[in-house]
This record gives C-alpha cells, sequence and structure tokens, in this order.
C-alpha cells in the first residue's frame, strides 16, 4: 500500500508542474479566452482523476488516469487549434 501512495504522490506532483508548465505556455503564446476554459477543463479532469484513484480500488486507478488523460490530451488539442486557427480571436477586452 505504501508503494501506491508513493506513486499516487509521484502522479499529484507531476500533474501539479504540469498545469504550471500548461499555463506558462498559454502565457507566452498570448493565448486568452478559449485557452483559459480548456485548462481550466484540464485542471478539473486532474483534481477528478486524483480523487477517484484515492476514494477507489486500485482497479479504478488504471481507468481513471487512461480516460482522463485521454480527455485532457483532447482538449489541449482542441484549444490550441482554435487558438491558433483563430489566431485569438477569442481575446477578452
Amino acid at each position: 500500500m505504501g508503494s501506491t501512495k508513493n506513486a499516487l504522490t509521484a502522479a499529484f506532483l507531476a500533474h501539479l508542474l504540469m498545469c504550471g508548465f500548461l499555463l506558462l505556455f498559454g502565457l507566452l503564446c498570448r493565448f486568452r479566452f478559449a485557452y483559459l476554459i480548456g485548462w481550466f477543463l484540464i485542471v478539473g479532469c486532474l483534481v477528478l482523476e486524483h480523487f477517484i484513484a484515492r476514494r477507489r480500488s486500485l482497479d479504478w486507478i488504471n481507468v481513471a488516469f487512461f480516460r482522463l488523460n485521454a480527455v485532457v490530451s483532447l482538449v489541449f488539442l482542441a484549444v490550441v487549434a482554435v487558438e491558433v486557427i483563430f489566431k485569438g480571436g477569442f481575446r477578452m477586452r
């Protein structure tokens, strides 16, 4: 059980670091509204992922991590594509 807790802690720290880098990436690229909404969706998915992993059995961990990481990847792809295609046309004023 100790190694499971250590793995979940390491995953949490890696996800926390990733969220910071994603936010920094969006700021450096001057992405605005769509990216910010996507970033919040990604953070929400990661919070849900860790909530499920801590509350359920070990069988749920694989399901939670693989499915929600797929959602995170698709959301990131979609919001970056929207920001690039529309050249920041959704900027907040």
